[in-house]
C-alpha cells in the first residue's frame, strides 16, 4: 500500500507545544487519505470537514495516533508542509479544507489573533468568535481560557486584579476598552439585577424544573397527604431542591 510522509520530524521533546504536536512526522497511507476525503462536503465553493470540529471552528483528525488539523493536513496534501507557518483561510471559514481557499502566513501574537476575532464599528466593537452561553466572548491563549472582554482591558489598562469589567454600553460581546470599566462583583450584580440580566428559574442551562412545575409541586404538597421525598422522584430532583422550593428558598421568583 503506498504512503506519504507529512510533517516535520521533532526532536521528541516531551515539551513540544501544541503546534509543534501537529505538525510532526506523520506517516500516512492510502487508507488514512480514503478516510480523510470521506469527511469531507465538497460544496461548489468550501470543501467543509464534517468530522470532529474544536471549539474555534476547526476541523481535527487523528492520523496514526497524532492529532492533525484537517485544513493544515489538506493544505500539506497539495502543498507540501507548512512547518511552523500558519496555514489561513481565504474564505473565513476554519472547516474549509479545499486547498484552493488556504495560504500560509506567519505565526501571529496572542494580540493579533485578537484582534483578527473583532469588528470595529462606530460603536461597539464586537466580538466574532466563540461566545459562551450569557452572550460573552471567549478567547484562549494556550490552554487558558479568558473573557475577551476582559482580555481587551487587560491589554489596555493592566491588572485587572478581583475586580469584574463591566460594559458601559450593555453590549456583552463588545471589546472597545473605552465601553468597559471595573467594579466590585457586588456592584456588578446588583447592575445587573436591576438591569433584568439575571438569568433565573427554567432560563437557567441546568434546570430541570420549569415555572410550571413549581407552582404544581407547591399546590401538591400544600393539599397534603404526600412526602417531600415522593415529589423529588416525580420531578426528577433531590429532596433537597424539593424543600427549598416550598420553603421559597429557591425559586423565590415564582
Amino acid at each position: 500500500m503506498g504512503a506519504a510522509i507529512l510533517g516535520r520530524e521533532c526532536s521528541g521533546n516531551s515539551r513540544e507545544s501544541r503546534r509543534e504536536r501537529l505538525t510532526r512526522i506523520v506517516l500516512v497511507t492510502e487508507k488514512d487519505l480514503e478516510r480523510f476525503w470521506s469527511k469531507v462536503n465538497k460544496t461548489s465553493n468550501c470543501w467543509l470537514w464534517t468530522s470532529t470540529i474544536v471549539r474555534d471552528g476547526y476541523g481535527t483528525l487523528v492520523i496514526n495516533g497524532k492529532l492533525v488539523k484537517a485544513h493544515r493536513f489538506s493544505f500539506a496534501l497539495a502543498s507540501g508542509d507548512p512547518g511552523k507557518l500558519r496555514v489561513l483561510h481565504k474564505c473565513d471559514s476554519p472547516s474549509c479544507v479545499n486547498p484552493d481557499h488556504l495560504f500560509l502566513g506567519a505565526v501571529q501574537t496572542p494580540e493579533e489573533r485578537f484582534w483578527s476575532y473583532v469588528t470595529k464599528t462606530p460603536k461597539c466593537w464586537e466580538w466574532t468568535g466563540v461566545l459562551n452561553r450569557k452572550g460573552y466572548g471567549q478567547f484562549t491563549i494556550g490552554s487558558r481560557v479568558i473573557l475577551a472582554h476582559r482580555y481587551s482591558y487587560l491589554n489596555a489598562y493592566g491588572n485587572l486584579g478581583d475586580l469584574c469589567v463591566c460594559h458601559h454600553c450593555d453590549n456583552p460581546k463588545c471589546v472597545n476598552p473605552e465601553h468597559l470599566f471595573l467594579d466590585t462583583r457586588v456592584k456588578n450584580n446588583e447592575d445587573c439585577a436591576n438591569k433584568g440580566r439575571v438569568v433565573k428559574g427554567s432560563q437557567v442551562g441546568s434546570a430541570k424544573l420549569t415555572e410550571q412545575d413549581v407552582v404544581a409541586i407547591r399546590e401538591k404538597y400544600a393539599r397534603g397527604g404526600v412526602l417531600q421525598r415522593v415529589l423529588a422522584a416525580e420531578y426528577g430532583v433531590c429532596q433537597q431542591v424539593i424543600s427549598k422550593i416550598l420553603t421559597r428558598q429557591g425559586w423565590k421568583h415564582v
